[in-house]
């Protein structure tokens, strides 16, 4: 098997990984936004933590927070381990059955976003290769460039903001800054990257019709 064919077979193999993973990891959202859509929110406040998982990798924690509803304190945990512990009292929006409030989830997706995100992952760089030899091959080259040139902006933004939202719980910069890690600087220099990536573009784009127009 040639460089070539052997490299768009492996193309071809994340593409399918990338798209079964973005499937089964939109039906998990949607199955827990439809198991929440009538629950209620209040604040919850990150108390302990316990471990969840530890290998020769490492430790990674399962994060409990305190919410109380109706004068009555209550617990509820992420289920999914992590290797990040917020800060003591930091906050986190919890959504919890108002007829049954010990049932609750946290706000930013449970064990089905990370799931989300490889899938994204692996369904767009797979695409960014894909286009990039069809561009070399002279197939749609303004086209494919406007979609490499803003897709990778906003492919960083998306993932910058999903990751900001799966450990926080938000996107609400304020927020973020109240139960700031270290962690999180990788995330919004993904969505700084992003949006300037963007802006560069549409500024280069509009640059160029202007000046088109002149002619």
């Amino acid at each position: 098997m040639s460089h070539t064919k052997a490299g768009l077979f492996l193309i071809g193999i994340c593409l399918i990984c990338g798209i079964v993973m973005l499937f089964f990891g939109i039906r998990g959202c949607l199955s827990d936004y439809a198991l929440t859509q009538n629950y209620d929110q209040t604040e919850g406040y990150f108390t302990d933590y316990s471990v969840y998982a530890s290998d020769e990798d490492g430790t990674t924690y399962r994060l409990i927070y305190t919410y109380i509803v109706y004068g009555k304190r209550y617990t509820v945990a992420t289920d999914y381990g992590t290797q990040i512990i917020p800060a003591q009292n930091s906050t986190r929006t919890v959504k919890y059955d108002p007829f049954q409030p010990q049932n609750a989830v946290l706000a930013g997706g449970g064990s089905n976003a990370p799931l989300l995100f490889l899938g994204v992952m692996f369904t767009f760089v797979p695409l960014v290769f894909v286009f990039a030899i069809l561009y070399n091959k002279g197939y749609m080259q303004n086209l494919l460039k406007n979609v490499l040139d803003f897709g990778i902006g906003i492919f960083f933004i998306i993932m910058g903001l999903g990751s900001l939202f799966f450990v926080t719980g938000s996107i609400n910069l304020l927020k973020i800054l109240k139960s700031f890690h270290p962690v999180l600087l990788i995330p919004l220099l993904m969505v700084a990257a992003g949006a300037l990536q963007f802006g560069k573009t549409l500024a280069a784009k509009l640059r160029a019709r202007k000046t088109s127009r002149l002619e």
